[in-house]
This record gives structure tokens, C-alpha cells and sequence, in this order.
């Protein structure tokens, strides 16, 4: 099965309860024989847009407009 995990973060971009949470819950999924990917926000300019972790987990980034923005 395939399936889209959506999130504000995901661990380890930080690493709160939530955050850790979602990724071990996509890391178990993906154990089970499942395609998962996580979508979430940059939290750094640094970080690929696109990453497969050591656990097999797809992480989606995208880039939030700053917060000047009057959009």
C-alpha cells in the first residue's frame, strides 16, 4: 500500500514528541511492507527537498514563504 503521511515536522528535522511519533509510525509501516512517504516543511535551507532515510521512510520537503511576506 501506498501511503502519504502529512505533517507539520517530522524527526529529525526536530525532534519533539509529534515529530518522533510520525516517524517512527512511518518507519513500523514501512517494516510491514509499505511504500510511505512523510510531507512536511523545510526547517533549514540546508535540507534536501527530497530524502530516503536509513528506515526506508520517503521525506517530502517543501519551503514556506517567509513570514514578511504580505502572502
Amino acid at each position: 500500500m501506498k501511503i502519504l503521511m502529512v505533517t507539520n515536522v517530522v524527526a529529525p528535522d526536530k525532534l519533539g514528541g509529534l515529530e518522533r511519533y510520525v516517524r517512527e509510525l512511518a518507519a513500523t509501516l514501512v517494516r510491514k511492507g509499505h511504500d510511505v512517504t512523510t510531507l512536511s516543511k523545510r526547517t533549514s535551507l540546508e535540507q534536501p527537498s527530497a530524502h530516503t532515510g536509513d528506515d526506508g521512510v520517503r521525506l517530502l520537503r517543501f519551503s514556506t514563504p517567509p513570514k514578511s511576506d504580505p502572502l
